[in-house]
């Protein structure tokens, strides 16, 4: 394992390629200093099981672009990651003893997971702490011993959930330290919550007609959005303006027309761009889909279009 594989790992994975020299410096931090602690002679060192699997995350800040605190309350929010956050790197230990270490300010706490002291920890250790504690009620006699390194690139305070990232990749390291998703405990709730999710997946895929069949992680791409029209409401699916014989495809002007989830244009030569059979009556025709509803439409030159 090296920094220059885990970020080039994360750039296959989507991260953007200009990001790929500090995401290895940072990896390339980590675990220089897990190295060190095999060499440690502290009391920490005595605990550590170096011949235990090393394993490695990137946990990304984020931006909540809706429903900033909502989740809070069990409401709903939009969220997208940002690319800066923790890289991390952690093994379990043969002790209950979680050490972990930030490389970059050179700092470290450690904690007897199961005798964490309400309030007894300051600044970013409380939230080690706060891991500790939910995680040894969650899941009693857990072992959750373990060596953690971490460094960031997440500014604190900036309103990128620095505090919920390091929450987050705390609680990652811990539950494979002490294989938590192998519990009864988790697959309960982890399976409840998979499955609200992805009862919630299926309202957005009914409401905007994207079919069933297609995964979540295409959903946002460009392929899926020309097949089956992104997120707008109103998606103009064809449209045609003349005679039979002699009729032009409008469909991109009038999608170009579509303002807020609706179309309201006066239909004549003017509007559609061309007279593509003059001096003769003609038609428009549009196949559309509203909120994953199809429907057609017939409207006579110099009628008003209205959609919805």
């Amino acid at each position: 394992m090296t920094g220059a594989a885990l970020a080039a790992s994360l750039v296959a994975r989507g991260l953007g390629v200009d990001e790929r020299p500090a995401k290895q410096t940072l990896f390339d931090l980590v675990l220089t200093h897990l190295d060190h602690l095999d060499h440690s002679v502290s009391s920490n060192s005595t605990g550590s099981d170096t011949s235990a699997s090393v394993h490695a995350w990137w946990i990304p800040g984020r931006l909540e672009v809706f429903g900033t605190h909502t989740d809070y309350a069990g409401g709903h929010t939009l969220v997208c990651a940002v690319p800066r956050g923790f890289a991390i790197v952690a093994r379990r230990r043969i002790d209950n003893v979680v050490h972990v270490v930030d490389a970059l300010r050179q700092q470290d706490v450690s904690l007897i997971a199961e005798d964490v002291r309400d309030g007894a920890h300051q600044g970013w250790r409380r939230y080690v702490a706060a891991v500790c504690r939910r995680l040894t009620k969650n899941f009693p006699g857990a072992r959750l011993g373990a060596d953690i390194v971490l460094a960031s690139d997440l500014p604190r305070a900036s309103g990128m959930s620095s505090s919920s990232a390091l929450v987050i990749g705390v609680a990652t390291a811990l539950a494979a330290a002490g294989s938590l998703r192998s519990r009864d405990e988790w697959q309960r709730n982890i399976h409840g919550e998979i499955l609200s999710m992805q009862n919630r997946m299926f309202d957005v895929y009914r409401h905007y007609g994207i079919p069933s069949t297609v995964p979540f992680e295409q959903v946002a791409s460009p392929i899926v959005t020309q097949m089956h029209g992104g997120y707008d409401d109103l998606q103009i699916v064809t449209a045609s303006y003349g005679v039979p014989g002699s009729a032009i495809d409008v469909t991109s002007r009038l999608q170009s027309l579509v303002r807020n989830g609706r179309l309201e244009v006066h239909v004549n030569n003017d509007s559609m761009g061309v007279d593509p059979a003059p001096y003769r009556h003609k038609m428009l025709t549009i196949n559309y889909s509203y909120r994953g509803q199809p429907g057609t439409m017939s409207i006579r030159e110099s009628d008003d279009l209205n959609l919805p």
